[in-house]
């Protein structure tokens, strides 16, 4: 699934694509947020956060869109605190703890990204 378009707010949909962020469909817009479970680095398919072992290119996709002038956050989740490895994205065990650190982190992160927002 692609992105879609919500009144000139763009709501993304990871999907399957080589970065999950297709961070490059923004490409030129004054700012743009990527929340991304990994940074991109080697250690994600270790850790369970991706899927794949297809090559990453999110910090390239951040660098492009910076190169363009768009002023760029990228929020990474990670694993909760006290998590190692992640058996699946989707395990039930796992889902409840990692929304309540989300939204934890949300709550922190929030003025933060008010004052990059304007």
């Amino acid at each position: 699934m692609g992105p879609t378009w919500l009144h000139d707010r763009l709501c993304m949909d990871g999907g399957v694509s080589q970065t999950s962020t297709h961070a490059d469909v923004v490409a030129g817009v004054k700012r743009a947020v990527i929340v991304s479970l990994t940074d991109g680095g080697s250690n994600a398919v270790k850790h369970g956060l991706r899927t794949s072992v297809m090559p990453n290119t999110l910090q390239a996709e951040v660098k492009a869109l910076e190169a363009q002038g768009t002023k760029t956050k990228l929020i990474v989740c990670g694993l909760s605190p006290g998590m190692t490895h992640i058996k699946s994205l989707v395990d039930p065990t796992s889902i409840k703890p990692m929304m309540t650190d989300g939204r934890s982190r949300g709550v922190d992160e929030a003025k933060e990204l008010v004052a990059f927002w304007n």
